[in-house]
């Protein structure tokens, strides 16, 4: 399926890419390889077209240096300041080298020729939704404009503060040199997404369509609840003892039978004979609400024919001595809930001495508080205290989270059974102690029957992309965009 327009419309923050990388892509070379003079390219030379609509060459480039900067910062945001080594080991890429010179890992063609590819792909879905808006009536509003100019302007800002201008902010060096030339692309972008959202939006369909889309693939779209609980040997405990507790636990029936086991093998034989331990908590054994991934055994199972509530599955590394035994809580269904509001203040554990100094120094914030329980005096605190810089200025709030957003402890707390509005605690996370206060119920969520439902736009979308292609014809020069000098 082609990338929807949707991916057309997102700033390109390009300058930073460009900056880590100091490549050279897109700039243009004065000197051919035989130190003569290079032709000049025309940068408003026309490139691709539709009847009513064009991508210059200097947009195309444009479009070109996004894609290559797009695997850039992914690569980066993963692995920081070891990306370029990282690019050289995965993906056979040497950012100071010609993409032309290149080769892909499978050998299917050159770097060059793929971002290329990708490049006219995501032209092609600019013209053509063009062609749709023209067909629909559809301009430009004032808001869209106002719109526009905020980001052309968010563009001269960004070239302001880094000493650059706009020509190396956008990074082609052919063409979108300034603010009327950048105005004039990005209106082409947001004419298509108008068409785009015409689309989309137009695709329906009923409740009997989703469910029946939903229960065809309950693998696509289906999650499960079970209990798991590993085990593994050290020179405290023997394989062979891990074994006979993993034998324990696979035989148990109903759920409390399995923790209690779990916590018997915690207690008695994990750490048998120790002063200081960490408690057992039955809450962190749970796993709610989690979706198929093809190839993982445990997930085979609990999708299967074979599997029942309350059945246990048990994934062995005998080599290392590692057992961990699951039980189906809830068999591949819908995973409807209310989403949760809440307020924290964060302690770092980092920021103390001990876990007792950061424990202490959370209980006297909470203190504060409980002299005035109020959700407004909870915020003043969380201004002034939480060492969370992602919700610091929200006074440590987050709307609407998820199953699976939050680290174990703290999703466990607010997604616990008869949580009401106004609750207040202390608990401890990977991340430190956190104050917490339960502002109540988000939004209502279905999430398996919205990919089902996502799933079936998607077929939508992909017979009238089929037709636009069948119905637009694109002219390229392919031959002048082998001039993109990269």
């Amino acid at each position: 399926m082609k990338k929807i327009i949707a991916a057309l419309m997102c700033i390109l923050m390009l300058l930073s890419a460009i900056t880590m990388t100091g490549c050279e892509i897109g700039k243009k070379n004065e000197e051919a390889p035989d130190g003569g003079t290079k032709t000049d390219v025309e940068a408003t030379k026309v490139v691709m077209n539709t009847e009513n609509f064009s991508i210059t060459f200097a947009e195309l480039n444009y479009m070109f240096i996004d894609e290559f900067n797009a695997l850039i910062n992914n690569v980066y945001n993963m692995y920081q300041d070891s990306y370029v080594s990282v690019l050289q080991q995965m993906y056979g890429l040497d950012v100071n080298k010609s993409l032309k010179e290149q080769m892909m890992t499978d050998n299917s063609g050159s770097y060059f020729s793929y971002f290329l590819e990708s490049a006219k792909l995501k032209a092609a879905d600019i013209l053509m939704f063009c062609e749709v808006a023209k067909e629909q009536g559809f301009e430009l509003t004032e808001d869209d404009r106002a719109a526009l100019e905020a980001d052309v302007a968010s563009y001269t800002q960004m070239a302001t503060q880094n000493n650059a201008t706009i020509s190396d902010l956008v990074g082609d060096k052919m063409g979108l040199t300034n603010e009327e030339v950048l105005k004039s692309y990005l209106e082409k972008n947001y004419l298509a997404k108008k068409a785009y959202d015409f689309m989309v939006n137009s695709y329906e369909h009923t409740e009997d369509e989703i469910e029946k889309e939903f229960l065809a693939s309950p693998k696509e779209y289906a999650y499960v609840n079970f209990l798991a609980y590993t085990m593994q040997k050290d020179d405290n405990v023997s394989a062979e003892a891990v074994k006979t507790a993993a034998d324990a636990l696979a035989a148990c029936t109903d759920p409390e039978s399995f923790k209690t086991a779990a916590e018997d093998f915690h207690n008695n034989v994990l750490y048998a004979g120790k002063e200081d331990y960490p408690s057992f908590s039955a809450t962190n054994l749970e796993k709610k609400n989690v979706s198929y991934q093809e190839g993982t055994e445990y997930l085979d199972w609990m999708f299967g024919e074979e599997a029942s509530v309350n059945g246990t599955f048990v994934s062995s590394d005998e080599t290392n001595g590692i057992y961990t035994v699951y039980m189906l809580l809830k068999m591949p269904s819908e995973n409807a809930y209310y989403k949760k509001n809440v307020r924290h203040i964060l302690f770092l554990a980092e920021s103390y001495s001990s876990t007792e100094e950061c424990k202490k120094a959370a209980e006297e914030i909470y203190d504060m508080y409980k002299k005035n329980p109020t959700e407004e005096k909870f915020t003043e605190l969380a201004k002034e205290y939480t060492e969370d810089p992602g919700s610091k200025e929200n006074g440590g709030l987050y709307e609407n989270v998820g199953y699976n957003e939050m680290v174990a402890d703290f999703e466990n707390w607010i997604f616990e059974e008869g949580r009401t509005a106004g609750d207040t605690g202390i608990i401890l996370t990977s991340y430190g102690y956190h104050i917490m206060y339960f502002v109540g119920d988000g939004d209502h969520v279905t999430p398996g029957h919205d990919k089902a439902l996502n799933a079936l736009k998607s077929i939508d979308y992909a017979a009238d992309h089929k037709e636009m292609e069948e119905k637009y014809t694109i002219t390229t020069d392919d031959a002048y965009l082998q001039n993109i000098d990269a």
